[in-house]
């Protein structure tokens, strides 16, 4: 329970324990654990801790989570600069996720955050002029007060992007993907506002294609479940499979 400027919050939360004759695993994810139920202004269950739930107007350090917003759905347009060499435009379109925005009202010292910092989540239509790109990418926005630079960053949000061996959710029409087994996409915007309410855009997007693990010899065990010899594997490897760089004026 947070008692703060802008009203009582809080969420209920259960982990669970699971036990067996080795381990003990614990956690919020496991088992059906996780939140149960959330009160306080719109979208107070979607804040991380050390984060409260404030309107969307409310105004931290003279920003308002409105404000960005706002600067966000003003960049429409930007350059792709794609890894092969060519260029092309596209245009923009940023969609907030409903009404929640997240205040840090105090310094984080593990992270070294500094209070004021506003965050939200929403989603980044991205539709370039040579039909190679038609996404639509549910993204995390951090945006830091205007002491700390004011910048507004973005990366991909993984709680709605799934890993899917398909190039549909990452909106690359012309992508090969035979013999990968799961594709990612790592995202990396930053939003430096301007004086005229809008931002200069600079970012990266790339597409990871992930190969299948190759497990020889294959794991052994003993009569205590100590494993023998040396099989395993070494983990799936991943390869870039197309990037582009986006940048706007």
């Amino acid at each position: 329970m947070q008692f703060t400027p802008f009203g009582a919050s809080g969420r209920l939360d259960v982990i669970l324990e699971m036990r067996t004759d080795d381990a003990v695993t614990a956690g919020p994810g496991v088992a059906g654990g996780g939140s149960l139920a959330s009160w306080g202004p719109s979208g107070a269950g979607n804040c991380e801790y050390g984060h409260v739930p404030i309107g969307l107007e409310d105004e931290v350090l003279a920003r308002s989570g409105a404000d960005v917003i706002a600067v966000l759905e003003a960049v429409d347009s930007a350059e792709l600069r794609w890894n092969d060499g060519t260029t092309t435009s596209a245009t923009l379109a940023f969609t907030a996720r409903g009404e929640g925005i997240c205040a840090q009202l105090e310094s984080d010292p593990w992270s070294g955050d500094g209070a004021g910092a506003l965050a939200l989540t929403g989603t980044l239509g991205v539709e370039s002029e040579d039909l190679r790109l038609s996404a639509s990418w549910p993204i995390r926005v951090t945006a830091l007060p205007e002491d700390a630079g004011g910048t507004i960053s973005a990366g991909a949000d993984w709680q709605y992007l799934s890993n899917d061996p398909t190039p549909a959710p990452y909106g690359v029409t012309d992508l090969d993907v035979e013999g990968y087994e799961e594709l990612s996409l790592d995202l990396s915007l930053d939003y430096s506002p301007n004086d005229t309410g809008g931002a200069r855009l600079t970012g990266m997007f790339t597409v990871l294609g992930f190969l299948p693990a190759e497990c020889e010899p294959a794991i052994e065990y003993d009569e205590e479940g100590n494993i023998v010899g040396t099989g395993g594997c070494p983990g799936s490897e991943q390869e870039e499979l197309i990037w582009a760089e986006i940048v706007s004026e």
